[in-house]
């Protein structure tokens, strides 16, 4: 039995012994294999898995407010088209992101659509309801809207979103004349003919696209298509004949194509 206690002694010995040498080789760093040492100075963050969370961010990265500008080509369609042209477009919003993937935008939108000759002359230009010459006409329409935003593609550069929402619509038509100034070939200045307005609430809906300005910018490209019905009311107005219903109180259908910046 005595001859025995050295040699389980030693081996108790061995066994404590080899703890503290593996638990030295995992703690040291200089140990660590060189892909691994790669991989974690490489490897940039995952911002879209934090619960990182500040006064610009969300919890998962995304920034919580944006801004955007743009600017296009507005196309009436339907019996729209009757008095209303192709219009250009600008457009000034901002916005607030629940998340990387909803968000909701408020826009002022303005859209200066042109009056066809056509409809000029049957307004103004038949007997017995005599008008000046040169006689032209702009439709002036712009909105306040809140529209949902849905992104439902979120790629490193590149994005995919819809957006679907209502608000407040002013429409104003206004017809300018011109008349005949001393020198040849000339014509005065506009001067205001006629004009008629409408307030009315309306709807939008459209789809949209997104690239980055570079790999990590905040900074987006958009290019984005949408449709817009307004409820105009059918009231009779001054416009033309007497009791004929001014084009700003039929209903209006467009498309506006928009290009722009988001920030």
């Amino acid at each position: 039995m005595q001859a025995e206690l050295p040699s389980e002694h030693s081996e108790t010995v061995g066994y404590s012994s080899s703890v503290p040498a593996e638990s030295s080789s995992l703690s040291d760093p200089g140990l660590l294999s060189t892909e691994a040492r790669t991989r974690s100075i490489t490897s940039p963050p995952d911002l879209s898995q934090t619960n990182y969370r500040n006064r610009w961010n969300n919890k998962n990265g995304s920034y919580r407010y944006s801004l955007e500008l743009g600017g296009g080509s507005s196309f009436a369609v339907g019996p729209t088209r009757r008095y209303q042209n192709i219009s250009g477009s600008f457009r000034l919003g901002t916005g607030y992101n629940l998340n990387k993937t909803l968000g909701i935008m408020l826009e002022y939108d303005f859209n200066n659509f042109g009056v066809p000759t056509g409809a000029v002359n049957s307004l103004y230009g038949t007997p017995p309801y005599y008008a000046p010459t040169n006689i032209t006409g702009r439709v002036h329409l712009w909105s306040i809207t809140a529209n949902p935003i849905f992104h439902f593609y979120n790629g490193e550069e590149s994005g995919a979103y819809l957006v679907v929402g209502g608000g407040f619509y002013r429409k104003l038509i206004r017809f300018n004349y011109r008349t005949p100034s001393n020198c040849s070939n000339c014509l005065s200045a506009p001067s205001l003919y006629d004009q008629s307005s409408n307030n009315a609430g309306g709807l939008n809906a459209g789809l949209g696209f997104t690239r980055t300005l570079s790999y990590g910018s905040k900074a987006k490209w958009f290019a984005e298509a949408r449709g817009v019905w307004i409820d105009n009311n059918r009231t009779t107005g001054k416009t033309g004949y007497p009791g004929y219903p001014s084009p700003t109180n039929y209903r209006t259908v467009y498309f506006p194509a928009t290009l722009g910046m988001r920030w």
